[in-house]
Formats: C-alpha cells, structure tokens, sequence
C-alpha cells in the first residue's frame, strides 16, 4: 500500500506538477514508505507502552531540529533539507523496529487476520476521514494564500508555521506517554481518578501552552533572524499570532486522546471538519486585507473552534467543554476540595 501511495504522488507530480518539481517530490515522498513501520508502534500502544515509541520519535525530532539549524548555517539548500526531512521519518521508524524486536524477540508482524482487520478498518473510518479534514484544515492557509496574495506571503507565513507546529511537539510526545495510564484507569472503572486525571492534564496542558506562548512572542524576533533572516522580518509577527493558539492545542491534545479512551470517534470527525470550513472561511474573508497576518488569525479562529468551542456541540462531548472552560482554575478547585477532604 505505501508503494501504491507513493506511485500515485509521484505520477501525480510528473503529469500536473511540472518538470521541476516531480524530483523534489520523489525524494520527499519516501518518507511514506516509512509508514510501513507504524505496525511496531501499535503493537506498543496495545501493550500499554506508548512511552517507549514517543519517547524514540521525541528524540529523533530534537536531534533532527539541531541538525536542521545547522543546515540553515551550513548547507541551505532544498535537496539537504528534503533529505533531512526523509532521514527523520527513516530513523525514527527504523529505531521504533529495532527496539520492538528486542522488546518483542518472538513476535511476529506477518500473521493476518482478515477479518479483524476489516472491522478495524471498518472502526477507524471515522479517524481516517478526520485525519484528511485535519489536512485540509492545516494547508488551507498556505493553499489560499497562494492563489490570493502569491509566493512572497506563502514564504512569510509558512516560516512562521513551521515554527509553531515544532511547538505542537510537546503536548502530543507529554499525551502519548500518558495516554497508557488514562485507557487503564478507564478499562478498570476508576472514573473518579480516571476525571481527576483528565481536569489535571487539561489544567496543565493548557497553563504549558501559556509559558511556550509568552516565551515564543518574547523571542519571536531573534528566532525567525536567526533561522531565516531578515527579509523574513514579517514572519515574526505571525509566529506571535499563531502562539496564540497554544494553550488551545496543548489542551487538544487530551482532548483527542480523549475521544479514543471513550469511543466518540465521530467527535473527531466533527472537530476536524469544523476546523477545515472555518479555516478556508476565513482565509478567504481576512487574506484580501491582511495578507500573512490575515492568514494568522483565521487559524488561531479555527483552531480554537476546533480545539475547545464544538466541545459544546454535542451531548457526548459538552463535559470536556466544561472541563477545558475550568481549565485555568483547576488548581486553586484542586486546593479547595482537598481542604474540605
């Protein structure tokens, strides 16, 4: 399958791309090949030992980062970061195998069961069509503004979102080491501490995104000079607007764990979806007057729509509404139940 997927990308790019481009995309699209060794990841999480593959990918992706920045010093050419890009996908996976043939000497990846496999698939519709929404909504700035404002913009904003999605690093690594730890308090019907669990990590996940958000508008101009130089002097400022979104995002990152622990898995469909319609929107409406920065707020109004409002859409999901809206007073609730207990 992810041979199939890579010939279509690749004949894609050849026949609508143009000549300089199919190359490029050849290179960049290997990394789908590394897919194939999702398998050993999901054994992982079966087991309840999410903490060994985040803790593999977390690393890869600080040790590419230094490397990245080296390049921007050294090397600054397209072929070194494709490169890049394809290694951090090749390692990680690589690494997540290795160790799962350690961990797991006797196991074996090959054995099928059609059946089962089915009804997975036939489970997993409703993530699968949220991940190609979540797609959507996460190019819909940079699509837009290529059509509307031209290549200068794109580059001015796609600075500033590479940085802030580097960002999103953390919630989803701090998540998926303890997401083992929420599906056992859930099978094992501790709901008191299973929602105790859930008000703290909202509460921490969201006063996080604060200090990464106030950190990042302090140094939003050293940052992007360092990294990309003056003439990308703008994109300071949009990384300041997208920094917003922070406490947001880090919140959503339980929130989508969440939705796997308690089986709404047509909330995330929803959230996502609601997050691609307001993200064209709004680029649409603000990118004529606003350029990048235009561009900047539709996605800090979309991903607040997606991350905390369409919680009070649904019956099945108004509690983590309430949760995430009691979030910044977590801890002083915290400190009043535990003097009157």
């Amino acid at each position: 399958m992810a041979v199939v997927v890579y010939l279509v990308f690749v004949v894609y790019s050849v026949g609508f791309a143009g000549s300089g481009t199919w190359i490029p995309t050849a290179v960049a699209c290997v990394a789908v090949l590394a897919r194939v060794f999702d398998a050993p990841e999901l054994v992982f999480q079966s087991d309840l030992r999410t903490k060994t593959p985040a803790l593999i990918r977390t690393v890869t992706a600080v040790v590419f980062f230094g490397v990245r920045i080296a390049a921007i010093l050294l090397w600054p050419t397209l072929a070194v970061f494709l490169i890049l890009f394809v290694l951090e996908q090749l390692v990680a996976a690589l690494v997540i195998f290795g160790t799962y043939r350690r961990v797991y000497p006797a196991g074996s990846l090959a054995r099928r069961e059609w059946s089962y496999t089915k009804r997975l698939a036939r489970d997993a519709a409703p993530l699968s069509l949220s991940g190609l929404a979540n797609q959507v909504g996460l190019r819909a700035s940079v699509i837009t503004l290529q059509t509307m404002s031209g290549p200068t913009t794109v580059a001015i904003y796609a600075a500033a979102s590479r940085l802030s999605e580097l960002l999103h690093v953390v919630p989803t690594a701090y998540m998926a080491a303890t997401f083992p730890s929420l599906l056992d308090l859930k099978s094992n019907g501790n709901d008191a501490v299973y929602h105790r669990m859930l008000r703290r990590s909202l509460s921490g996940s969201f006063y996080l995104g604060i200090v990464v958000a106030v950190v990042t508008a302090l140094l939003a101009d050293p940052i992007v000079l360092l990294l990309f130089g003056e003439q990308y002097g703008l994109s300071s400022d949009v990384l300041r607007i997208l920094a917003i979104t922070c406490p947001f995002i880090f919140m959503a990152a339980v929130l989508s764990k969440w939705i796997v622990a308690e089986g709404v898995l047509w909330a995330s469909l929803l959230r996502h979806s609601i997050g691609a319609v307001l993200a064209v929107g709004l680029n649409v409406a603000l990118i004529p007057s606003w350029g990048a920065v235009g561009s900047a707020w539709a996605t800090v109004g979309s991903s607040v729509a997606a991350s905390y409002l369409f919680c009070f859409l649904t019956r099945s999901t108004w509690l983590m509404g309430a949760y995430m809206t009691l979030a910044p007073v977590e801890p002083l609730l915290a400190a009043i139940r535990k003097l009157r207990g």
